[in-house]
């Protein structure tokens, strides 16, 4: 894994290794609403933290001591929110085949059981067709 070789090189410059990815697009990021998932030795953990805290968001999310562990956190959150989307687009397709008036259908889902940034902001941008920019790189 790159973050076990990353981690061996920083400490044989005498530098701090952290997993760090980030959850949140870049409009969240510019909100300082970010989360910012950690994971790393405890030492360069508590060096690291006060600056996350500092730089603001919605907050940081301690992954253990395990080099690797904030990534496959990264990962598995990555995962949920693609077939969230794919989920999304299958149902508002068929939806709106069928006659359906789909910002109600949304509303009413947004509003009980699928109330989630997720769901309320990719939800919106389905029904708009908004597809470009992606929103990340």
């Amino acid at each position: 894994m790159t973050s076990k070789s990353l981690v061996t090189l920083h400490h044989e410059n005498g530098s701090h290794y952290v997993d760090c990815p980030v959850m949140g697009r870049p409009d969240v990021a510019r909100a300082r609403k970010i989360n910012f998932l950690i994971a790393g030795d405890e030492t360069s953990i508590a060096t690291v933290k006060p600056l996350l805290t500092e730089a603001g968001g919605a907050g940081v999310w301690e992954f253990g001591n395990e080099v690797g562990a904030a990534n496959v956190a990264k990962l598995c959150s990555n995962y949920l929110v693609l077939t969230a989307i794919e989920a999304l687009s299958e149902s508002i397709n068929l939806a709106d085949k069928s006659g359906i008036d789909t910002s109600l259908w949304m509303k009413m889902l947004t509003q009980t059981y699928f109330n989630s940034p997720t769901y309320n902001n990719y939800s919106k941008l389905i029904m708009e067709k908004t597809f470009q920019p992606a929103g990340f790189t």
